[in-house]
Order: structure tokens, then C-alpha cells, then sequence
């Protein structure tokens, strides 16, 4: 796979390195159409400091990255009904409604990979 990072992390932290109170993990990514796309992989922001500015420092952080890079996008997932994708929606964040998911868990890579 060479040399490059895989995966880069984003820690929002108070003074001390070990209080960590939340985390960004991501990813680039290319999309044929578009170009270079900065992925979310996973936010998280322990329960005790929701509310609190964290979750928009995060996504903020990694706006001002990816517009940077010159991204044409900041994409992530997440489930519709939940306290995070209201969050999404309230900072402007778009829902997808032109693409759907699909995945091959481990099984099914076997069974393609065997075809």
C-alpha cells in the first residue's frame, strides 16, 4: 500500500494529552466525478461535553482542512434518527438522497473473492 497515511485522527482534548473528550477519524478519498473528498469516518464526543462546541469545532477543524486540500466535499454517515443527525441538519449539513449504501461484510468478500 506504500507510505502514505491510511487514516488520520483529529483529538479535542482538555490541558492534559490523557483527557481527551472527543475524537475525528478520516480519511481521503476520490470520487470520480468530483474529485478529492475528505470522509468521516467517526466523530465522538463523550456524553458529559455534548452541547458544549466540540462536535463544531471538530467539523469546523476539518472544513478549514479540507478546503485546504481542495476538497470538493466533507461526506460522512449516520443513523437518521438520532441526536447526531439532528446536530448534522442544524449546522447545514445535506442528507444523500441520490446514493445508497452497500457493503460486503467479510462472508461476502469471501464468497465474491471465490467466483
Amino acid at each position: 500500500m506504500g507510505t502514505s497515511v491510511f487514516l488520520d485522527c483529529v483529538l479535542v482534548r482538555e490541558d492534559k494529552p490523557a483527557d481527551v473528550l472527543g475524537y475525528a477519524l478520516y480519511y481521503y478519498a476520490y470520487s470520480t466525478w468530483s474529485g478529492r473528498v475528505l470522509f468521516l469516518e467517526d466523530v465522538y464526543v463523550k456524553p458529559a461535553h455534548h452541547r458544549k462546541g466540540y462536535g463544531t469545532f471538530i467539523l469546523r477543524h476539518l472544513s478549514k482542512m479540507a478546503l485546504d486540500l481542495q476538497c470538493v466535499r466533507l461526506s460522512w454517515q449516520g443513523l437518521p434518527d438520532s441526536d447526531a443527525a439532528k446536530f448534522y441538519r442544524k449546522i447545514g449539513a445535506a442528507e444523500n438522497s441520490v446514493w445508497s449504501n452497500f457493503k460486503l461484510d467479510v462472508d461476502g468478500m469471501k464468497r465474491m473473492s471465490e467466483q
